[in-house]
């Protein structure tokens, strides 16, 4: 009979976390009429713990992460 492996192979533990920003401003130059412009960006590092490692809040660890950021310009007019 084989012995069974209580043990797993991979550290289970695991770490997460996010950061998402949005930024809008805003500007009405006319009655009726906006213009938009509005800043995202998003962030979510990949954290592995080691062996032993315990888990913990590491807010440098975001900087290190791959970003996606996103501009976006709305115009919107009022032909009246």
């Amino acid at each position: 009979m084989k012995p069974i492996n209580l043990v797993p192979d991979d550290n289970p533990d695991l770490e997460e976390a996010a950061l998402n920003v949005n930024l809008v401003l805003r500007w009405e130059y006319r009655l009726g009429s906006t213009l938009f412009f509005v800043y995202s960006r998003t962030q979510a590092p990949d954290l592995t713990l080691n062996p032993g490692q315990e888990a913990r809040l590491d807010a440098g660890a975001i900087r290190k992460a791959p970003a996606a950021d996103v501009l976006l310009l709305k115009l919107t007019y009022w032909w009246g």
